[in-house]
């Protein structure tokens, strides 16, 4: 059987969505972000099944990044948080093991 112009692919790939329509898309990440009313980015990552997956960002409203984490299917890995300043305030690991920066005038 020949197909011309692609046809026997657009014909594939419509069948395959209609037999199976979550797997086709199951391993592409969505992306989430939000934003200020402002215009600038909230936060920023990816999802994985429904779960938070790799680098998320979070911002503060001038632009500057708030936090940062690392996430393997929903589970947090680590987190560094900043200040406005974009100083490193602290670090959380997995096992919620908080470790404070120097000059960042927290208390311990």
């Amino acid at each position: 059987m020949r197909f011309i112009n692609g046809k026997f692919l657009f014909l594939w790939l419509v069948l395959s969505i209609l037999s199976e329509p979550n797997a086709l898309f199951a391993q592409l990440p969505p992306i989430d972000s939000t934003h200020y009313a402002n215009g600038q980015i909230i936060r920023k990552g990816k999802f994985k099944y429904k779960k938070p997956h790799g680098i998320w960002l979070y911002y503060f409203p001038n632009g500057n990044m708030m936090r940062k984490e690392k996430w393997n299917n929903g589970k947090l890995m680590w987190q560094i948080k900043y200040d406005l300043y974009k100083r490193k305030i602290y670090g959380v690991n997995s096992k919620l093991d908080t470790n404070y920066y120097k000059g960042c005038n927290c208390s311990n």
